[in-house]
């Protein structure tokens, strides 16, 4: 969710116990594209490295939607 969030890469989870990231590129992807994906997701794994980053916050506001369903 970060990296379509805050870097507007779409991105899917999947395989055997959803240990899968799949990057979906559009088909004329150049270099310049492939570095801005390496980055952008070497910043969102970065943060998960700390307790207060952004995915930790992400899941807290997943959590907090599905008690007020």
């Amino acid at each position: 969710m970060s990296l379509m969030r805050d870097h507007h890469i779409l991105t899917q989870v999947g395989g055997p116990g959803v240990n899968i990231i799949k990057l979906l590129p559009p088909l004329i992807i150049g270099d310049e594209e492939v570095e801005a994906i390496v980055s952008a997701l070497d910043a969102v794994l970065s943060e998960t490295r700390t307790i207060g980053g952004r995915v930790w916050a992400t899941s807290a506001e997943l959590i907090r939607h599905a008690m007020s369903q």
